[in-house]
């Protein structure tokens, strides 16, 4: 049988207060990378990952910290979930760049599992320079050099 699980994406913690704990995360020297005024913010530590979210509820008094992991195959998880024995909090869906598919363990343990987006080829497109669209990409905006040309 194949991994299903093939790596470590990051740890998410849940905010009360997003602006302030941006402000006290780059205190402590975590990268800011990523963020989106109101709802996401992400850090680099070393190789690891932080993402931060608002609380969706005011009583919210901290205790969450949620890990993602990634997958080849976010549908094929969600289609064997009652097989693998796996409660799926919500169905997938889009965030943070790729699927998320939001799970617990038998014991109530929060975690998330998350499948990057399918590569394409980009074309080039009449009047539009080679060097924007020669590699792989995600999407048509952000293009990844393969020395391979493309996938």
């Amino acid at each position: 049988m194949s991994k299903l699980v093939t790596g470590f994406f990051m740890i998410i913690f849940v905010q009360k207060d997003l602006a302030k704990a941006i402000t006290l995360y780059t205190k402590l020297g975590f990268e800011l990378t990523k963020y989106k005024e109101g709802q996401w913010a992400e850090f680099k530590v070393g190789d690891i990952t932080i993402g931060m979210c608002p609380a969706d509820n005011e009583d919210f008094n901290g205790g969450y910290t949620g890990a993602v992991f990634t997958v080849e195959s976010i549908a094929d998880i969600y289609a064997r979930r009652d097989e693998l024995g796996l409660t799926c909090i919500t169905e997938p869906f889009e965030g943070g760049g790729g699927t998320v598919l939001a799970c617990s363990d038998a014991s109530g343990n929060r975690f998330d599992l998350y499948q990057e987006p399918e590569m394409r080829c980009c074309k080039t497109t009449p009047n539009t320079p080679q060097k924007d669209f020669d590699g792989c990409c995600l999407n048509q905006k952000q293009v990844i050099k393969n020395e391979q040309g493309c996938c």
